[in-house]
């Protein structure tokens, strides 16, 4: 776990930097404090085989677990052979509770970083680093979120890299915690452009509700993805193993069809709005 963890944050003030970024995003949340090891090693090197056994025997308990399987086995034989197996035994524990929506709000503090990184290390670098890094709603529609990134991605790498040249690469993404996702647009991008990305960025989003043309392209992507799609077994478990995770229920495909086909040009607007400066935290390092 420490050697991932060095090699994850080289450096602690890479930490320290990410830290910063979810405190003032996410104030009152988990986020707060979480990293992508879950731990400082002052913190898990100093955890003991009582403390892991206690923390297994709390949270790995069958209140706790959802089990998909794909292929020619009843149910009666699956249970016949969880009864047979550790996962068999009966643990006490509690149902952990399912979070309600994170309430967003404006960042009140300090909203932009920017780091020498020449001031950290030796080696030279000629690119900087580009991070916007917004709180967004999980309770927002989800496949408008999905159209929508891709109309944004769409746009950063045609005003950004193509237009410009000043991003080798330029990309919007978002990770999910449950009941908040973590939405950001990053790249690397040329040191001359550490003081009109942020703009630039801006103005992507803005063009977003002006852009119908796009959205019936993406929509109609989206479309075409979900008609071609052809799962295998592996898929359909890691997909309901997965919505088990995210949304506590296995979604069926026919609920995500009908979604993309209630996706609306106006809810564009409506997720653009979410990504307003009042609301974003920038991270720049740069030589």
């Amino acid at each position: 776990i420490l050697s991932e963890f060095n090699g994850v944050y080289p450096f602690i003030e890479s930490l320290k930097w990410e830290t910063d970024i979810r405190k003032s995003l996410f104030k009152g949340h988990r986020l707060e404090k979480w990293n992508q090891l879950v731990g400082l090693p002052k913190e898990f090197l100093l955890i003991t085989i009582p403390d892991l056994q206690d923390f297994y025997d709390k949270h790995y308990v069958p209140a706790n677990v959802s089990l998909v399987v794909h292929g020619g086995i009843s149910a009666e034989d699956i249970i016949m052979e969880i009864q047979k197996s550790p996962f068999g035994i009966q643990k006490r524990g509690t149902r952990n509770k399912i979070p309600k929506p994170f309430q967003i709000h404006p960042i009140s503090g300090p909203k932009t970083k920017m780091v020498k990184l020449s001031d950290y290390f030796n080696y030279k670098t000629d690119q900087a680093g580009y991070k916007a890094v917004w709180a967004f709603p999980s309770d927002f529609d989800g496949m408008a979120r999905i159209v929508f990134n891709s109309m944004l991605k769409k746009i950063l790498f045609e005003e950004i890299r193509e237009k410009r040249g000043l991003a080798y690469n330029i990309n919007a993404n978002y990770s999910n915690f449950q009941n908040v996702f973590e939405y950001e647009v990053r790249g690397l991008i040329n040191p001359e452009a550490t003081s009109c990305i942020d703009e630039l960025a801006q103005k992507c989003i803005k063009m977003i509700p002006l852009r119908q043309d796009l959205f019936d392209r993406c929509l109609r992507s989206q479309k075409q993805k979900y008609s071609m799609m052809d799962l295998s077994g592996h898929d359909l478990v890691d997909g309901s193993s997965a919505d088990l995770a995210l949304f506590n229920r296995i979604v069926p495909l026919q609920e995500s069809w009908d979604d993309l086909n209630k996706v609306k040009f106006e809810q564009m607007a409506e997720a653009a709005a979410l990504l307003s400066p009042e609301r974003q935290y920038t991270f720049i390092s740069y030589p």
